[in-house]
């Protein structure tokens, strides 16, 4: 093939191909950390947030651990969003011994985990975070945490991942006025009918199509509103 011919088929070629984004995201880096909360350490996975953004102290479910966040840390991150992943007391990095989160039910223990969230907020503003742009997300059980934990230290924000009235003794309590997110897929009865209630008093409320807690973020479409719901200003 002549040079020319050569020169003027790689120009066409390059033209026709699509074009890379201006830039990626960039992701903060995962750090274990420890906090303490009444005497225990508690392992944690924080991500930091870009200048002024929110960060969001996450807690998981029932038997599960900070690693059932890691999907959407990675994503609020690549939003600016700090987040601080807990396992709460009695599980993965924080228990005493393994399966210890399965004596709590005897000892009443399950509200008192509030208190881990408390103290996470408390290491979060500690890392120079301005208490206001501190905010509480969890799932299942968790969710009632967030939620007690937000109504006893006002977060920015709050999103609660299929929330029941009553989890273990953990009933679900909400500030009067709260920036809330709520959701629930349909088939998870228990979870839904609580977040159909929160919003009748005004709670922004999302249909998933299915999953429980964390799992409900596994759907593409709704993680995405989650995250856009998020970037609205607040």
């Amino acid at each position: 093939m002549p040079l020319a011919a050569l020169l003027l088929a790689s120009f066409a070629l390059a033209a026709g191909a699509p074009k890379p984004p201006p830039f990626l995201p960039k992701t903060a880096k995962p750090v274990v950390v420890s906090v303490e909360s009444g005497g225990r350490k508690l392992a944690a996975t924080w991500r930091a947030p870009r200048r002024g953004m929110p960060v969001l102290v996450l807690a998981h479910g029932v038997g599960a651990g900070r690693s059932e966040w890691e999907k959407f840390a990675s994503r609020l991150s690549a939003r600016g969003f700090g987040s601080l992943a807990v396992d709460l007391r009695g599980h993965g990095g924080s228990s005493a011994h393994e399966g210890e989160w399965k004596e709590f039910d005897a000892k009443g223990e399950w509200p008192r985990l509030v208190d881990d969230l408390l103290a996470a907020a408390s290491w979060v503003e500690a890392k120079g975070v301005e208490p206001e742009r501190v905010a509480f997300a969890g799932a299942s059980i968790g969710a009632n945490l967030a939620a007690a934990a937000d109504a006893r230290r006002p977060g920015r924000f709050l999103v609660l991942l299929s929330p029941g009235i009553d989890y273990r003794g953990v009933r679900l309590t909400m500030r009067r006025v709260s920036k809330t997110l709520a959701v629930a897929a349909r088939a998870d009865a228990y979870a839904f009918d609580a977040v159909s209630e929160l919003g009748k008093h005004g709670v922004t409320t999302l249909e998933a199509p299915g999953g429980h807690g964390a799992g409900a973020l596994d759907d593409e479409k709704t993680l995405g509103r989650v995250l856009d719901w998020l970037a609205k200003p607040r």
